[in-house]
């Protein structure tokens, strides 16, 4: 009985009168989620008796807030068997017999867990105007704001950083670091592919379903699919491949598996045609964290965009973002991914999540089981319980259908490709109540009303567990978060964090071997510098060929090397000769046989010349490697002896762990250990490191900007700008030739220039909006003072030339007595400033 549908529970006249129950709380309640998802899962087709149970729960809790203990009851429509009541029993609730009233059994739950139910919006963030071309861009009414201000200066940086920039950008989850993609996808130059690398098959097929939706509202040519991954089959892959020769593809979704193999050739195809607009690598962390042992694609392309950088005429930016960066992260991924000579640009607007509570309880491993399925019970849902090992998520999700939930999946490094995509689209509707998974499932998934998070486990390290508590809450709403586990897992999780970083003796063994097989690149028709060719597929004594991991541990060792800083890793350009003459065998045969040499060489440009000295290995190399050995180690450490001692707040440790350049993401907490909560505004703490924008000033108008950058111009209405169109084709030209990236003033006055058929709406380049109250300048702007009868504010010692605009008549708040331009001699009327724009060319 117990997985039983409740169709076949029910009559027809006892179904309907359940769905008249509960469109009458829809009714009274509309904006109740638990009253929302009794909705779908009583009209839901797989839907046992406890999963309707259960979600009757979740709502009673809610609805306590509105409805006295009298009232607050669900009416089952018919006399429940014994066997059933042991169900209400099991799912918190009391059957009353006669009046089939089910109440809850438990009213009081803790005042955190009633913040869940009554959805208390914990995120307390600033919303602030979206820039105005965005906003056209976009061309959909639901996007009229950035998140946070934080979410704004990543967006504009992104799209005005120079062309050839490598850009972090660290933003908390739920903040919109998507937003970031999506701007650079939509202001890409034409004919340009946006590559998006991101660590999941989920999450590349749930980005590519998002990035339809968005281009179709944009009026932008849209295909069937954004996403590239193994499972397409060969017709899909043709057309996509198609899609991006014909230039109807914008952007694609894929993994660095893929871009470095089946992609490869098609990237430098694009790099040698000028066709890469942008690289972006969400969830960038695990390029670290991942990339250091398993999956070392995730930095083995960073060799690879070094190669396309090279390749291509037409520079491209690369943009890493992730909601929880570490210094040791930047440092690591700057010598990966970024040129010798090219800081990156790091946009820092992190806080730490205010909406999650979180607890720890240390159960006996005989009683673990139990205990971790009553809080499946009793927690709200949607729900996501994690496991570290494969074969532990599948247990649980065998125990959870045996008690009788069916609105749950399992989801795990092994399912299927289909399978993820049908888990997704249930979760994302909400036809699913639970999710038993490893960290296969949820990077970077944007459900928003995700209520609670377990852990069956220790995570392995602290990034995984705030990562993956990190997935509820998204709304802002309270969440909650549990740690269940048995002291033998701490163990356990400690060896799977301990991932095994190469000695100095096998690296140096590796190395050396492959070096003496080098063969030295005299002269590359592309790449530049003294290149040395490299056999990854060496082995070396002791070790035989067919060694799967052989050619692995060569890899690791030369990523090693380039993170220590003895080399830099290119990727051979590569150069297959015209077959056209060749039949199809034989042209697969020779382009298969190309291939495989291919994927065993290597370029390598020396940085270190003691990268040969095995003393040096010993010493410094060795000492690179415990610094490594320590980060790694510390991830781990931070978490166990937070949870195991149950003393130190671990948002305090979450402030000090995830501080970079010096920047420490704002405190912000929905109550842990030894916390009660810590709930301040956040989300206006932005900081910005190594930025510069590429404008250019012709030198007969740096002739009129003062010592503290400003360029004081007045003007006349009745004699100059006499219209608003005047007004916008002036902007467009400032805009045009990089004199400015951002124009300042009344916003209803920029959002009318911005309307004009012939103005700034016709004008594709993204350009930035400001209002007055708006003062995270640090782009070359002009400031329209378009009040007249106000006292003037001059701004004053700018980083960036400021073009300050303002009628003649007007004067300053500190001075009455002169007109507001007076004070500087170097003021121009606005009719001899255009003459000058309209003349000069950029220098």
């Amino acid at each position: 009985m117990n997985n039983l549908i409740i169709s076949s529970l029910f009559s027809g006249t006892e179904l309907r009168d359940l769905h008249h129950t509960v469109d009458s709380v829809i009714s009274h309640y509309p904006d109740n989620h638990f009253a929302q998802r009794l909705k779908k899962v009583v009209d839901g087709d797989n839907t046992s008796l406890l999963d309707l149970l259960l979600s009757i729960k979740d709502y009673l809790y809610s609805s306590q807030k509105e409805l006295d203990n009298q009232h607050n009851n669900f009416p089952i429509p018919r006399r429940l068997s014994s066997e059933e009541g042991v169900l209400c029993a099991k799912a918190m609730l009391n059957y009353q017999v006669g009046s089939n009233f089910l109440t809850l059994s438990t009213p009081v739950v803790s005042q955190k867990l009633m913040d869940v139910y009554e959805q208390k919006q914990k995120r307390k963030v600033k919303k602030v105007e979206m820039d105005l071309a965005l906003i056209s861009r976009l061309s959909d009414q639901n996007y009229s704001q950035y998140s946070s201000a934080g979410q704004r200066m990543a967006v504009r940086v992104a799209l005005t950083c120079p062309q050839d920039s490598t850009l972090f950008i660290n933003l908390p989850t739920g903040c919109g670091k998507t937003l970031v993609a999506h701007a650079c996808m939509l202001f890409s130059k034409s004919k340009a592919l946006t590559i998006v690398i991101v660590p999941t098959v989920g999450l590349a097929i749930e980005q590519g379903k998002r990035a339809k939706e968005l281009l179709e509202k944009a009026d932008s040519d849209s295909v069937q699919n954004y996403a590239w991954h193994g499972q397409l089959s060969d017709g899909e892959k043709s057309e996509i491949r198609d899609n991006i020769d014909n230039d109807k593809q914008k952007v694609i979704f894929t993994s660095p598996e893929s871009v470095t193999g089946s992609l490869l050739p098609l990237l430098f195809r694009l790099a040698k045609q000028n066709s890469i607009a942008n690289i972006i690598i969400d969830e960038a962390h695990l390029i670290d964290t991942w990339g250091s042992n398993f999956r070392s694609e995730f930095q083995r392309f960073g060799a690879l965009v070094a190669s396309l950088r090279q390749v291509s005429n037409s520079p491209f930016k690369t943009i890493l973002m992730s909601a929880t960066f570490t210094q040791s992260n930047i440092g690591s991924l700057t010598t990966l991914y970024c040129e010798s000579d090219n800081k990156p640009i790091v946009v820092n607007g992190n806080f730490l999540r205010p909406e999650i509570s979180s607890s720890y309880k240390n159960e006996g491993e005989n009683n673990h089981l139990q205990s971790v399925v009553g809080r499946v019970i009793a927690l709200p849902k949607p729900l996501i319980l994690y496991t570290t090992l494969v074969q532990d998520s599948i247990d649980l999700s065998c125990h959870l259908k045996a008690i009788g939930l069916n609105r749950i999946a399992l989801f795990n490094g092994k399912t299927d490709i289909r399978s993820r995509e049908k888990i997704i689209e249930q979760w994302q509707k909400d036809d699913l109540d639970i999710i038993i998974a490893t960290s296969a499932f949820g990077v970077g998934m944007d459900k928003s009303n995700v209520k609670s998070v377990i852990h069956a486990c220790i995570p392995d390290n602290i990034d995984r567990y705030y990562q993956e508590i990190g997935r509820a809450g998204r709304d802002g709403e309270a969440a909650t978060s549990e740690v269940i586990y048995y002291n033998k897992q701490l163990a356990k999780a400690k060896k799977i964090n301990s991932e095994r970083i190469i000695s100095t003796e096998l690296g140096f063994k590796k190395w050396k071997g492959m070096w003496d097989r080098r063969v030295e690149v005299s002269s590359h028709s592309v790449l530049k510098g003294d290149l040395y060719l490299l056999d990854t597929s060496y082995y070396h004594e002791g070790l035989s060929n067919q060694s799967d991991r052989n050619e692995d541990w060569n890899w690791l060792t030369l990523l090693f090397m380039q993170r220590a800083g003895l080399i830099r890793i290119f990727y051979d350009v590569p150069e297959i000769e015209d077959d056209s003459e060749l039949n199809d065998f034989e042209r697969n045969s020779q382009r298969k046989e190309y291939w495989k040499g291919y994927n065993s060489k290597i370029l390598v440009l020396i940085l270190n010349e003691q990268c040969l000295s095995n003393l040096y290995w010993e010493t410094n190399i060795q000492k690179h490697r415990n610094k490594e050995k320590k980060t790694q180690d510390n991830g781990f450490l931070t978490l166990s002896e937070n949870i195991t001692s149950l003393e130190q707040p671990i948002c305090k440790e979450l402030v000090k762990y995830y501080t970079v350049n010096g920047n420490s993401p704002q405190r912000a907490c929905g109550g842990c250990v030894a916390c009660e909560g810590f709930l301040p505004t956040v989300g206006d703490d932005v900081s910005v490191d190594n930025y510069s924008s590429s404008h250019l000033l012709p030198n007969t108008l740096n002739d009129y900007i003062s010592f503290d950058n400003v360029c004081s111009v007045y003007y006349d209405k009745s004699q100059d700008l006499t219209s608003e169109l005047k007004w916008s084709v002036f902007i467009k030209l400032m805009l045009d030739r990089k004199y400015i990236f951002a124009v300042k003033g009344d916003i209803e006055f920029l959002k009318r220039l911005a309307g004009k058929q012939k103005g700034l709406k016709s004008f594709k380049p993204f350009w930035i909006s400001q209002s007055y109250l708006d003062n995270s300048n640090i782009w070359p702007s002009l400031h329209i003072n378009s009040s007249i009868g106000s006292e003037v504010l001059i701004p004053s010692f700018e980083d960036q030339a400021t073009f300050f605009l303002a009628e003649y008549n007007q004067k300053t708040k500190s001075n009455k007595y002169r007109l507001w331009w007076q004070d500087n001699n170097k003021s121009i009327p606005l009719t001899n400033f255009i003459k000058i724009v309209e003349k000069n060319t950029c220098l």
